[in-house]
């Protein structure tokens, strides 16, 4: 009988799975655990009044900046967790390669036994040849119970092995649904503690405003007994000062009715001089306007004085001009030779009512030639004989 020895690496790498395993576990339990911690509300903690808006902004900004640390911690640690998953999975790996190795090694190392004992028994059958072959069949069947022995208990070391990693697999789900949980909780916790402060805040806000409220109406109560008291007293006071008024009207009275006309005599004088000031008044606001008035009459008059000089120097300058341009023309016609035709000749419709000559000599070559049938023996004029005309010279 063949056996199979286990090697001892293998054994220790076995044993070694759980204590690799099991401070992954304890750190995401302890990361949990500060996680859980952290998100608990404190029972101490109890929300303040603020007695200003800065010291409120200042508690949201710290309250937004815990949530934010918070946020943060909880992503550490989820990261955290995913890191020591990451490792642990990579020991299985490596656990689970050193392992097939570890069977690999024994089944070669069975294999070379088991040849080693072929060769013996091989060498023994020389000599013994009946007792060797009834040896090697019993040998013979021996390892092939050995064999099918050891491919069962592979077979479940394997199962075993499956089981286990999945029972690993199932129990990481588990811790990081854990975690998930615990996260969610912690941010449901914290939600609901700061809604709890707000509604503690808005209440104490209502007691405070109820409370100013219910201070002001006691003071609007004790002021209208303190009026109705000091109403009473004057009564009191006003009928007393009447019974002695009454014993003093008789002898007030003429020094009142003087007093009186007095008084009338002087609102009389007051409310004449006030009508005398407003009089003034309205007279002097008249004269300011109408020397406003005035003032811009005159600046009118100025600018339209300077309007018609300018326009005057204008026609001015244009008849300057024009006269000059006049006795240009008078100059270039006293320069030339009288003409002594009709001055009727020299008009411009003369081509229209004659029909036969123009003016212009471009027309004329076109005109019907004297001495032809139907043409006239009108001398025709030439250019250069017509006197000029005159230009009229408009003054503005």
């Amino acid at each position: 009988m063949i056996a199979v020895e286990r090697p001892d690496d293998v054994v220790t790498d076995l044993d070694r799975v759980p204590a690799a395993v099991e401070p992954l576990a304890a750190a995401s339990a302890a990361s949990a655990a500060s996680a859980a911690s952290a998100a608990a509300p404190d029972p101490d903690r109890a929300p303040v009044l603020r007695p200003s808006v800065s010291q409120e902004a200042a508690a949201d900004a710290e309250s937004e900046q815990a949530l934010l640390a918070e946020a943060a911690r909880l992503e550490v640690q989820r990261a955290e967790a995913a890191r020591l998953e990451a490792a642990r999975q990579q020991a299985e790996r490596e656990v689970q390669v050193r392992r097939e190795q570890a069977l690999q090694e024994a089944a070669r190392r069975a294999e070379a036994r088991q040849e080693e004992a072929r060769a013996a028994a091989a060498r023994a059958e020389v000599a013994r040849q009946e007792a060797v072959r009834a040896e090697a069949a019993r040998l013979q069947a021996v390892r092939e119970a050995a064999a099918q022995e050891e491919a069962a208990r592979l077979a479940q070391a394997a199962q075993e092995e499956a089981r286990q990693t999945a029972e690993r697999m199932a129990l990481a789900r588990l811790e990081a649904a854990r975690l998930e949980a615990a996260r969610q909780e912690a941010a449901r916790q914290e939600a609901a503690r700061l809604d709890a402060a707000r509604r503690e805040e808005a209440r104490q806000q209502a007691a405070r405003e109820t409370a100013v409220r219910d201070e002001q109406a006691r003071l609007e109560q004790a002021r209208i007994e303190q009026a109705r008291l000091e109403a009473l007293r004057r009564a009191q006071a006003r009928q007393v000062a009447e019974r002695e008024e009454a014993a003093r009207a008789e002898a007030a009275r003429e020094a009142s009715a003087r007093a009186e006309a007095a008084r009338v005599e002087a609102a009389r004088l007051a409310a004449s001089q006030a009508e005398a000031a407003r009089q003034d008044a309205e007279r002097q606001e008249a004269a300011r306007q109408e020397a406003s008035r005035l003032a811009a009459a005159r600046a009118r008059a100025a600018e339209e004085e300077a309007d018609n000089a300018r326009r005057e120097a204008a026609r001015r300058a244009m008849g300057r001009q024009l006269d000059e341009e006049a006795a240009r023309r008078d100059a270039a016609a006293a320069a030339r030779p009288d003409d002594q035709r009709p001055h009727a000749w020299s008009s411009l419709r003369r081509g229209r009512i004659f029909g036969r000559a123009d003016a212009h000599a471009e027309l004329a070559p076109s005109m019907p030639k004297p001495g032809r049938a139907g043409s006239t023996s009108i001398p025709q004029p030439t250019p250069s004989a017509r006197p000029p005309r005159r230009p009229i010279a408009t003054r503005w």
